[in-house]
């Protein structure tokens, strides 16, 4: 089954996309502290994995990008997801000095 958001019930309520709201650990979710949440998990993802590390790293100083397709609805906004990326990397560098 195709869990896209533009299928049909209930792929489509299984999709990333999907507006479902949600609190974890006290955080509700599109907030300001959801997006820290996230922010921490990629950190973690970045530092402690050597081959994302690695990947991150080899990205040298491009500008990153990401499409998210034709459906913009999301919890992590492709501009927050790249800027935090972007961010991760610079911290790496500063640790590897």
């Amino acid at each position: 089954m195709d869990i896209r958001s533009g299928c049909g019930y209930p792929a489509m309520q299984l999709s990333n996309f999907a507006r479902s709201y949600f609190v974890i650990d006290d955080i509700p979710c599109h907030s300001d502290e959801h997006l820290t949440l996230i922010k921490r998990a990629l950190t973690a993802k970045f530092t402690q994995h050597d081959g994302s590390k690695c990947a991150l790293l080899a990205t040298n100083n491009a500008v990153l990008t990401h499409s998210i397709g034709k459906n913009k609805k999301t919890s992590l906004k492709a501009n927050d997801f790249c800027r935090f990326l972007t961010e991760i990397r610079e911290d790496i560098r500063k640790e590897k000095k």
